[in-house]
């Protein structure tokens, strides 16, 4: 069953794939919306599947398109055709680009295109896409480019992963890969965690969301092999939400007399603390 299913999807994009094929990439553009609204009889499909060969290239052409008009749709249809026909070949191809696009609007849409062009290509998990992702995810810090370096789980991609927690949009995915690095990526994330105490740290939000998110991490593996010495200065922090993950982390020390520090510490915090980090701070003090 599980077979039939599979053949049935591919047979499907085949179709999509045929329907592309002949088309020049303007046409392309219309007939990918149209498939995309479900009036995929409307658009037309040719009795006979056309080779496969032809079919790739057809949205080959699709893909390497620019949409000025930021839409992309059509776009991840195309790589979501590819992927099926198994033409890594092709996204790779596009991966290797590198567009310099001065419209903003035009980047959302190719940022789009990219992040779920890397998704793709991890989802083969060849072992020689690695490099490529890796070259990427250091020009793009994009969730889906990040997501998909991670998703193989190796030590060379951990310098990259702690530059990707200083971007809004790909934290959550470079915190999620760490975790599956944690022991790998312990003495990186100390040293992140440990640079917030410098005099000359850049001072500026992303350095301090990446600081936290450090912190954070390193709670998770615990305070054992940690500094106590720099601990301590990070439970002292000028950043409260860095103070107060530091206490977080102080609080799985082994020592009883640095747990008390920390539980000063979140105490002093907690008077002027925003509602928010109140609650935090309410959540790691109740099971004590």
């Amino acid at each position: 069953m599980r077979n039939a299913r599979c053949t049935g999807g591919l047979f499907y994009w085949r179709r999509r794939a045929v329907l592309l094929a002949g088309t020049q990439v303007e046409g392309a553009r219309g007939t990918m919306s149209s498939a995309m609204q479900g009036d995929f009889e409307e658009v037309g499909v040719p009795e006979k599947d056309a080779p496969d060969g032809d079919a790739v290239s057809g949205l080959r052409a699709v893909l390497f398109s620019r949409d000025r008009s930021g839409l992309f749709r059509h776009r991840i249809r195309a790589l979501d055709a590819l992927g099926a026909l198994g033409a890594t070949d092709v996204i790779e191809d596009y991966l290797r680009l590198d567009r310099c696009l001065a419209d903003p609007l035009e980047r959302i849409g190719e940022d789009a295109v990219i992040s779920h062009a890397a998704r793709r290509l991890a989802r083969a998990h060849r072992a020689d896409s690695f490099a490529l992702l890796l070259e990427v995810a250091q020009r793009h810090k994009l969730d889906g480019v990040v997501a998909a370096l991670g998703s193989y789980r190796k030590r060379e991609a951990i310098p990259v992963l702690i530059a990707a927690l200083r971007e809004d949009e790909a934290r959550l995915s470079a915190e999620a890969a760490l975790r599956l690095l944690l022991g790998r990526a312990r003495p990186a994330l100390l040293k992140v965690a440990a640079g917030l105490l410098s005099a000359e740290a850049p001072c500026d939000e992303s350095h301090l969301r990446q600081g936290r998110s450090c912190v954070a991490l390193l709670i998770e593996l615990g305070a054992a092999k940690i500094d106590q010495e720099t601990l301590a200065a990070l439970m002292a922090h000028k950043d409260r939400q860095v103070a107060i993950l530091a206490c977080k982390l102080c609080l799985s020390s082994v020592a009883a007399a640095d747990r008390k520090k920390a539980l000063r510490r979140l105490r002093g915090l907690r008077a002027s603390a925003s509602w928010s980090e109140k609650i935090q701070i309410d959540g790691y003090l109740r099971p004590l």
